[in-house]
């Protein structure tokens, strides 16, 4: 025997049964009703509690009920196709992995062809000026190599 057999229930645990497997007693796990048809024969608080369960769930039947109105889908549809161009544009960039990607590489790829497009003018001034902060920056390595191999 379970230990929900055989022990009491009290009102808040018929509440949590009737909250997950609603008001009919024939759906619940064998334990667990035999132990609730107690309490109800006991208490009319639980029967309350059933009934208030009852009268929820007839609610919720009738809702499942609730059909959608005629030519809901085809006013849907023609709203769809109705989009502005731009929110259209925004869908098809977006809608698969690799448009996102090919947008991100557009501006790289425009970079490289401006780059490749300007002329080239050669400038010796700057190219004399990076060769002198060049040698600047490595003579005080080599005369930190030159002082440790001294004796």
């Amino acid at each position: 025997m379970n230990e929900t057999d055989r022990r009491n229930m009290n009102d808040a645990e018929l509440q949590d049964l009737l909250d997950r497997y609603g008001s009919d007693t024939a759906k619940w796990p064998t334990p667990e009703a035999s132990s609730a048809a107690r309490l109800l024969a006991e208490s009319s608080p639980a029967r309350a509690q059933l009934d208030a369960a009852r009268t929820l769930d007839g609610w919720l039947d009738g809702l499942r009920q609730h059909h959608a109105p005629a030519g809901l889908a085809a006013t849907i549809m023609a709203r769809i196709e109705r989009r502005d161009p731009a929110d259209r544009l925004l869908a098809w960039l977006t809608g698969r992995l690799w448009r996102p990607i090919l947008v991100a590489a557009l501006p790289v790829v425009a970079g490289f062809a401006i780059g490749f497009g300007l002329p080239q003018e050669a400038d010796t001034d700057n190219t004399d000026l990076a060769g002198q902060i060049g040698a600047l920056a490595f003579t005080d390595i080599y005369q930190e190599l030159d002082d440790a191999e001294q004796p």
